[in-house]
């Protein structure tokens, strides 16, 4: 599962993160959490120190995207950051 914590105003990332998961709708599944109104457990459960966050969690495993050098949520980014498995 994908995970995404941000503000549910930001279109532009909403957007970014739909084409940036397209071609991985098969493999994962990714939910959007509003930050603000999720902010505890994505701080103390995920790890998400940023308003802006992606984490997958894989086997029970988390990787989050700022930990792996990606620290924008752009397609090109989501997509590279999938592809590093």
């Amino acid at each position: 599962m994908f995970w995404f914590g941000l503000d549910p105003s930001d279109s532009n990332s909403i957007s970014e993160i739909t084409k940036g998961v397209l071609k991985y709708r098969n493999k994962y599944s990714y939910v959007y959490l509003e930050y603000t109104r999720f902010e505890g457990f994505l701080k103390q459960q995920m790890g998400c120190i940023a308003i802006k966050c992606g984490i997958l969690v894989k086997n029970d495993v988390k990787y989050r995207m700022n930990d792996n050098g990606f620290l924008s949520l752009t397609a090109a980014n989501i997509e590279a950051f999938l592809n590093l498995d």
